[in-house]
């Protein structure tokens, strides 16, 4: 996803990442130069050719580089699942993965912080913190760190500055936010029953409005 991070940086002014690599530029500032940044993959075999590509695209530097060690997760007893698109069994899969992380630390114990490169290892961040005793980032925590930039703090400052969520989901159809010259630009075209839904959801908007 780290490959088209410009194309949408292009056509919007929210802060966009489109991976959680994007953390590591900091991650390497905040320790030592000889400290080592684990990152925890899927499968080290297949993201290994493209590693030194992506760590240019997230403006890690040259000399940071080598303090960051592959850690593939595709021996991982059950994790094979992630892969053939099944269901994962998620206390098997932990525990494998805890295992992993306490034998690569055990090997080097130069590492001093995680980060979970995969979307499918959030769910074994807790774990990991509670067994290793180290700092662990994913993508949620990316999230929450973009996010909190935008949102009111409660604790501290100006209050009550914005309206809380409803919790009703704003109708959306692929698509609605685009001008006709921005459709037109699109390779996956929109399909009539979408394009009905758009002119339905404006003209429920005007009735609104009115």
């Amino acid at each position: 996803m780290i490959h088209i991070q410009n194309l949408i940086s292009d056509v919007t002014n929210k802060p966009v990442f489109m991976t959680s690599l994007v953390q590591l530029p900091s991650l390497c500032m905040c320790f030592d130069s000889d400290e080592t940044i684990a990152v925890f993959t899927a499968n080290s075999d297949s993201l290994s050719p493209l590693l030194p590509r992506l760590l240019e695209m997230c403006a890690l530097r040259e000399k940071d580089k080598e303090r960051i060690q592959l850690v593939g997760c595709q021996d991982v007893d059950g994790f094979e699942a992630v892969e053939k698109g099944e269901q994962v069994d998620v206390l098997k899969v932990e525990a494998g993965i805890v295992a992993l992380a306490k034998r690569v630390i055990e090997e080097n114990p130069r590492i001093k912080a995680i980060l979970l490169e995969c979307t499918e290892l959030p769910a074994y961040a807790d774990s990991l913190k509670f067994a290793t005793g180290l700092p662990v980032y994913d993508s949620i925590g990316v999230c929450n760190s973009f996010m909190a930039g935008f949102l009111d703090n409660p604790k501290i400052g100006l209050d009550d500055f914005q309206d809380s969520w409803d919790g009703i989901q704003e109708e959306y159809s692929f698509g609605a936010c685009l001008t006709k010259k921005e459709r037109a630009k699109l390779v996956s075209k929109i399909r009539r029953s979408v394009r009905l839904s758009i002119i339905v959801n404006k003209l429920r908007s005007a009735v609104s409005a009115e």
